[in-house]
């Protein structure tokens, strides 16, 4: 090659560095000069349930002290935002990140309430995530009714569990309407519209003392013209005892 070519090469190259090289120090220097002016909240469930409101949100960063609006842009903390956003109680996932032009954005979803448990001290709701949920007038979501001698682990976990069953079975979803218990031994449910009592016992093999009551319903009760009973016991393996 040509030495004037070398030269001419080299020269081109080094104009295009410097140019990548202050474009990236221009935007930089840009970056960090960029304010905050705009805080988008984004409830992604909102034409669903509305639980909370935009405002509630923002109070709440401004008592964290970490509210976006007039700091810098390479200065705002979106991890600690999305932190103090999910520890809203009516919250289930937040994230948090910039957009050009000063815009910090906020997208969230909210909790689903599962059931509402009703005992002789308190009452609170239990989420799809079988976490404790507190009672808010805006939460019109028909969940099911668990009432009676319940604790808090047993509400997440087992009768979380049973009610989740309940739900997802296009037999029962419609025609279970209460859960009642009396001890941890002793769990009921409530029918409707009825109000026939379905005795579980304790809440082991759900779904197989559920398919043996269904059989009994579909098959024996029809078949055979069996009354209908006011109790159906399903403590006992592989039978159905009705009690008027």
């Amino acid at each position: 090659m040509a030495l004037w070519k070398k030269i001419v090469l080299i020269c081109v190259t080094m104009l295009v560095v410097g140019y990548l090289v202050g474009s990236a120090v221009w935007v930089h220097l840009r970056s960090n000069s960029v304010v905050c002016n705009t805080l988008s909240i984004e409830i992604q469930d909102e034409s669903k349930r509305q639980y909370l409101n935009r405002s509630e949100l923002a109070a709440l960063l401004k008592q964290k002290h970490i509210y976006p609006i007039g700091q810098l842009m390479d200065s705002v903390k979106v991890r600690e935002i999305e932190a103090v956003i999910e520890s809203h109680p009516m919250v289930r996932h937040a994230e948090c990140f910039a957009r050009t032009g000063g815009e910090v954005v906020v997208r969230l979803s909210q909790r689903i309430p599962l059931l509402r448990v009703v005992t002789g001290a308190e009452t609170y709701f239990v989420d799809t995530d079988h976490t404790r949920m507190p009672i808010r007038e805006s939460v019109k979501d028909k969940v099911m009714l668990v009432e009676g001698e319940v604790g808090q682990r047993m509400a997440c976990e087992e009768i979380a569990d049973l009610v989740l069953l309940i739900r997802t079975d296009k037999y029962w979803r419609g025609r279970i309407s209460k859960v009642r218990i009396r001890n941890p031994r002793y769990v009921e449910l409530i029918e409707q519209p009825r109000g026939n009592i379905i005795i579980l016992g304790e809440c082991r093999d759900v779904k197989e003392k559920l398919s043996r009551l269904k059989t009994y319903y579909e098959n024996g009760a029809a078949e055979l013209d069996l009354p209908e009973y006011r109790e159906y016991d399903l403590r006992y393996a592989d039978q159905v005892i009705g009690r008027k």
